[in-house]
Formats: C-alpha cells, sequence, structure tokens
C-alpha cells in the first residue's frame, strides 16, 4: 500500500459523490452465495438451535439468509442489524432490519437469546463497546457466536495477509478508517480478553494458524509489537454465554 494514496482515498470517501460510487460498489463477505450460506449456517446450528428464539445477527450487509433460514426452523424473530441500509426487494418480509451508528444498539437491555456475525467484529470502529452491547442486549443464558477474519483485507496473497500489522494505529486510521475495509487489527488476544470479561464468558475460541505468515513473522517489522501467535493467527471462532 502507498501510504500518501491510501490517506487521499480515506479522506475522499466523506465527499458524498465519492461515497455514493463506493456505496454501489461495496460488496458484503457472503453475497448471496446458497453454498457458503448453508455451511455457514450449518456452523451456527451446531452450537444454538434458533427455535423459539429472538435472534440478532450483526453485519447481515446483502443476505439476510441466514436469518430467513433461522425463521424457518422456528425463530420466534430474525433480526439484521448494520451500520448501512442493505434492504432490498430481496429482503425477506419475516426478516425484520435495523440500521445504526456502529455504537449503541437500537434494542432495550435482555433482547435477544442469540446473537451471531460473521466475518464482521474486524470492521468494526469500537470493539469494546460493540462487546458491551452484545452483553447489554443478550438475555441471560443467551449466547453470540462469532467468526472473525484477522487478515489483512487489502491483499489476497497470503504472505501479506498481516500486512496491515506494520503500519501505527494513528496511521493506519488515517488510511483507512472511514472504508468499508477499514479493520480494527484486533488480534485473537484480544478478542479473547473483551469477551471473557464482565457478564460475558468465552466458552469456544479456535484460532486458524497461517504458516506462511509464520514463515515471514522474524523477518517483518510487526514482530516487535505482536507475539508470533498473534502475528500468524488469520482467523477465529468464538463462542460467548451471557451468565
Amino acid at each position: 500500500m502507498i501510504v500518501a494514496k491510501e490517506v487521499i482515498l480515506n479522506l475522499a470517501i466523506l465527499l458524498p459523490p465519492v461515497r455514493a460510487l463506493a456505496r454501489r460498489r461495496h460488496s458484503t463477505g457472503m453475497n448471496n452465495d446458497e453454498r457458503l450460506v448453508q455451511y455457514t449456517y450449518g456452523r451456527l446450528r451446531e452450537h444454538v438451535d434458533p427455535f423459539g428464539k429472538d435472534v440478532l445477527e450483526l453485519g447481515p450487509g446483502q443476505t439476510p439468509r441466514l436469518l430467513q433460514l433461522a425463521m424457518q426452523d422456528g425463530a420466534k424473530s430474525a433480526t439484521g442489524l448494520d451500520v448501512e441500509n442493505y434492504v432490498s426487494e430481496r429482503w425477506p418480509a419475516e426478516v425484520r432490519a435495523s440500521v445504526y451508528d456502529g455504537r449503541r444498539m437500537p434494542f432495550d437491555d435482555n433482547s435477544f437469546d442469540v446473537i451471531w456475525s460473521n466475518s464482521c467484529l474486524e470492521h468494526v470502529r469500537h470493539p469494546a463497546l460493540t462487546v458491551a452491547e452484545f452483553a447489554r442486549v443478550l438475555r441471560p443464558g443467551g449466547s453470540m457466536i462469532s467468526s472473525i477474519d484477522l487478515r489483512d483485507h487489502y491483499h489476497k496473497d497470503p504472505a501479506l495477509h498481516a500486512e496491515h500489522l506494520r503500519y501505527p494505529s494513528w496511521l493506519w486510521s488515517a488510511m483507512t478508517w472511514n472504508r468499508s475495509a477499514y479493520t480494527n487489527r484486533l488480534r485473537w488476544t484480544d478478542w479473547e480478553r473483551l469477551l471473557n470479561c464482565g457478564p460475558l464468558r468465552l466458552r469456544i475460541c479456535e484460532a486458524e494458524p497461517s504458516e506462511v505468515l509464520r514463515s515471514v513473522y522474524t523477518t517483518h517489522p510487526a514482530r516487535r509489537r505482536y507475539t508470533e501467535s498473534e502475528f500468524v493467527t488469520v482467523g477465529l471462532y468464538v463462542v460467548a454465554d451471557r451468565v
């Protein structure tokens, strides 16, 4: 990444015409890919049966299909919450949609039995507040389930999946804060800490390491700020319960 160019692009996105263009071109994780939807829903069903439950998905983007499947399996309600309004003619009538500012969720305390998200938490601008909101809107005994993509979202080469870790926090924000591909760069240890405090108890924490990144760790400038384990972990699957 060329730092000056990225800073300019990050500022340009604040201009309404540029933001509108970027919004039209933006696509979200599953993009209504039915095969990926079925795989993801199968993993969710390993940990929770939505029957009779109020379900919330954070960051469904353009794919409300997971929530639709929850309703087909007998969920009491299914709600999608996002920072953008992705509702279109394809949005099923039985799935509620809500938009918020990325901070306080527009729901009462103890509103949901289940919260899930898929490749979303790495993009939240206020991670600690988001986790606190999970705890607030979850009912006691409820669960949150999330897959978190810890890779650099600007590079496809596996050897560059930790390139975003090379920049100091202030510079990374200046380059990416306003953009949809922004990632907060929290590592698995940060998420472990956040999801295992207050009324939340982390029950499952499955980390996915990259052997390619392991091979470049000793020469990467980020080694001064991150342990090898933090550096090489590119994915996380977590389940936390509300006590």
